[in-house]
C-alpha cells in the first residue's frame, strides 16, 4: 500500500510538471488547440486512461494529506491509515454527494416515467447558438450595447415587457393543459447586480468577438417558473420553440438539464428568450434577450430538502469548475466501494 501511494504521488508531481512546461513551451496553446480532424480524433482507449488518472487524483485525496498518507499506530509493526478532519469531511461529502445524486434521479424517474422531459428535443440551433452580432445585447437605440450603463438602461425598460412575456405563456400553459395550478409559481427576480455582472462579463466573455462582453450577458433580466406536471413543462417548452407571435420574442438559447443533470442531479430547462421592447417615446424598439428557469416543482423542493446545491458548490469549487469530469470521478469512487460507504472505515479495510 506504501508502494501505491508512493507511486500516486510520483505520478502528480510527475504530471504536474510536464504541464508546466508544456504551459511555458506554448503559452497560446497553439499545438493543444490543433484540429486533427474528426477522422482520426482520440480513440476511446485514450479517454479511459485519461479517467483513470483523475481517479488516481481523487483517491490520492481521500488517501493522503500534506504527503503523509500512514502513520504508526502504538504497535511498531502495525500502520493504519491517517484519516485527517479535512479528509475526514471530504469522504462525507462524497457520501452525501451520492446519495442526494440517487434520490434526485429516483425522483425524476418517479414523475417522468416516459422520459419525456429528458427527450424533449430544444434543437440545434438553440442548444448550440451561434454568437453572432444578432444575439448581442442591445442598446436602447437598437445598436449594440458598448457599456454596461446602456446595458441597464435596456434592461430597466425590457424587465416590464418581459414579465408580460411570461405571465401571458404561463397562462397560455394553463389553457392548454386545463390545468390552473395553485401550486405553480412564477417568480421575477430584481435586475442582476452591477458587480456581479462586471466580473462575469470579464471573466467570460472578454475575450468574446464581437465585443465587449457586456453584450454577452443574457441573465440581467431573469426569472423562474415552477410548474407541478411534466405535460405542463413540456407544453411551456413547445410554446417557447414555436411562439404564436413571433414578434414578441424568440427562443436563442436553451440548456436541457433533465437530458443534462447537473452534477448533484437536478433537473431543469434553462432557456434565453429575445424580446421585443419599445423606446420609451414609442418611435422605434429594441432586441433584449432575458434569461427563463423552468422547474419541476417536485424536484425543486426535493433539492431545497437534500441541499442539493450544497454539494454541486463545494465539489465544483473543489475541482476548479470541472464538474464535466467530476461526475465521472465519483461514479468511480463508487465502483470502488462496491456498494459500501466511502467512510473512513471503508478506507482503512480498502488499504490494509
Amino acid at each position: 500500500t506504501a508502494k501505491f501511494l508512493s507511486m500516486i504521488h510520483g505520478y502528480l508531481d510527475t504530471q504536474k510538471q510536464m504541464n508546466a512546461k508544456y504551459a511555458e513551451e506554448d503559452p497560446g496553446e497553439l499545438l493543444g488547440n490543433f484540429d486533427v480532424g474528426a477522422e482520426v480524433t482520440k480513440p476511446s482507449y485514450t479517454q479511459e486512461l485519461q479517467q483513470l488518472a483523475l481517479t488516481m487524483e481523487v483517491l490520492d485525496q481521500v488517501t493522503t494529506e500534506n504527503d503523509n498518507a500512514l502513520a504508526t499506530s502504538t504497535s511498531s509493526t502495525e500502520k493504519v491509515p491517517v484519516i485527517s478532519e479535512k479528509t475526514a469531511k471530504f469522504l462525507s461529502m462524497i457520501h452525501g454527494y451520492l446519495d442526494t445524486r440517487k434520490q434526485m434521479d429516483a425522483k425524476y424517474a418517479d414523475e417522468d416515467p416516459g422520459e419525456l422531459l429528458a427527450n424533449f428535443d430544444v434543437g440545434a440551433e438553440v442548444a448550440k447558438p451561434s454568437y453572432t452580432q444578432e444575439l448581442q445585447q442591445q442598446s436602447v437605440d437598437g445598436k449594440p450595447v458598448m457599456s454596461m450603463s446602456e446595458l441597464y438602461e435596456a434592461a430597466e425598460l425590457a424587465k416590464p415587457v418581459y414579465e408580460k412575456i411570461v405571465q401571458k405563456l404561463v397562462d397560455k400553459v394553463h389553457a392548454a393543459t386545463d390545468d390552473d395550478d395553485d401550486d405553480d409559481q412564477v417568480v421575477f427576480a430584481p435586475l442582476k447586480g452591477a458587480k456581479r455582472a462586471e466580473e462575469k462579463a470579464n471573466d467570460d466573455y472578454a475575450q468574446r468577438v464581437p465585443g465587449p462582453g457586456a453584450s454577452w450577458l443574457f441573465d440581467i433580466v431573469r426569472g423562474s417558473i415552477k410548474f407541478g406536471s411534466t405535460e405542463e413543462l413540456c407544453k411551456c417548452m413547445e410554446l417557447l420553440k414555436e411562439p404564436e407571435d413571433a414578434t414578441e420574442f424568440r427562443l436563442v438559447k436553451a440548456k436541457n438539464r433533465f437530458q443534462n443533470p447537473t452534477l448533484s442531479g437536478y433537473r431543469d430547462f434553462n432557456v434565453c428568450i429575445q424580446i421585443t421592447v419599445p423606446n420609451e417615446d414609442g418611435d422605434g424598439s429594441f432586441q433584449h434577450i432575458c434569461e427563463l428557469q423552468i422547474h419541476h416543482i417536485a424536484i425543486k423542493s426535493l433539492s431545497k430538502e437534500l441541499h442539493s446545491h450544497h454539494y454541486y458548490e463545494f465539489f465544483r469549487s473543489y475541482f476548479d469548475g470541472a464538474t464535466a469530469t467530476l461526475t465521472d470521478r465519483m461514479a468511480d469512487l463508487e465502483m470502488i466501494a462496491g456498494g459500501e460507504k466511502l467512510d473512513s472505515e471503508y478506507l482503512t479495510k480498502m488499504l490494509t
